[in-house]
Formats: C-alpha cells, structure tokens, sequence
C-alpha cells in the first residue's frame, strides 16, 4: 500500500518537472501540446528553433505541455527470418538477410512509420523475394545480389527516415521446399 503511495507522490511530482536529458546515442523530437514545434524566427530568440533535439540538457514546459518523443540513432544489426524462395530457373534456396541500419531523419521515423524494424524487415524480404523471382541461381551465387537489393531497399526506405549500411545475405543454398497440407 506504501508502494501506491510512492508511486502517487512521484508521478505528482513528475508534472513539474521542467528539464529532459536525452542520451548521447539518442535524438528527439519535442511536441508541444501534442504537435511538433514548428521552426521559429531567429529573431525570436527566446524559443526554441527547432523541434529536433540531440544529447544532452534541454529545458521543457512542465504539467505535460511539452513532450520529448526519443529513439535510438546509432546503427543496428537485425537479422530477419529465413525465406525460401524459387529462382526463375525453378530452384529452391533458403537465405538470410542480415541488415545494418540506422535511423537517419529523427522526425520521419517518429511520425511517418508505426515500428520501424517491421517496415524494415517487410521492405526488404519483399524486394528479395521480388529480385530471387526475376533471378537465376547462378547469377544470385555469384553475382552482385547483395549489391542491388541494398540499392533497391535503400530506395524504398529513405523516406522513412532510414540509412541503409549494408545488407548481406546469410545462408544462402539450394534446399528442398517440402509444403505439407
């Protein structure tokens, strides 16, 4: 019961508090009163100018006016399932798509997608199944593979907010499709 009391006293308190640390790995975006803040005049020096924040010390309006919205920036590794596609030449081969990534437009990726590891992931098995399609095996095996479907994903999730690194296909063989009914 003590618990509740705590928990009380502190979200109270939490109402009034007029400052946000962000961490240095992280960027924000400051809403006030549920909208982004648009950029201001340089001549109105006493607001803020832009609504994107980096890492540090940042001075917020209490009693939930402002609201700091913050994601990760530095790249990541997501490794997505395994598919098993037919070439165009009638082969089945099972791959992996390890994907490199980072979050380039901060207000994009907060705004413009609801989970960005989803969209990505979804972005990227469709193109590969859309190009293992229009593909030979042996042209996949040896070829450039890797090199257009980074292009293409990177095409396509730009406007996400999204920075492609690198991707890279893993377990990349021939393998049997056995569908059960």
């Amino acid at each position: 019961m003590l618990d509740r009391l705590f928990d009380a006293i502190y979200s109270f308190l939490h109402l009034f508090q007029f400052w946000v640390v962000i961490d240095e790995f992280e960027e924000g975006v400051v809403k006030t009163l549920g909208v982004r803040r648009p950029r201001q005049k340089w001549w109105e020096i006493w607001r803020r100018k832009e609504c994107v924040v980096k890492g540090g010390w940042h001075w917020v309006w209490p009693l939930g006016i402002d609201e700091v919205l913050t994601d990760n920036v530095v790249p990541c590794v997501d490794e997505f399932d395994e598919q098993s596609l037919t070439t165009m030449d009638g082969k089945s081969i099972t791959l992996t798509a390890v994907v490199m990534w980072s979050i380039n437009d901060i207000q994009k990726i907060l705004f413009n997608v609801e989970d960005s590891d989803s969209a990505l992931e979804e972005a990227t098995c469709g193109i590969i199944g859309d190009l293992v399609a229009g593909t030979n095996w042996q042209d996949i095996h040896r070829g450039s593979f890797s090199g257009d479907v980074e292009k293409k994903v990177r095409n396509r999730v730009k406007k996400w907010g999204i920075k492609i690194h690198s991707i890279q296909m893993k377990n990349l063989t021939l393998s049997r499709a056995i569908r059960l009914l």
